[in-house]
């Protein structure tokens, strides 16, 4: 049984490392 609350951070963290690139001019 896996906790929603490693689920809901291990998702944000994947979002946060693939929208944060689009949003800085490299």
């Amino acid at each position: 049984m896996i906790p929603e609350a490693e689920v809901t951070i291990a998702t944000e963290k994947v979002a946060f490392t693939k929208i944060i690139p689009s949003f800085l001019p490299l």
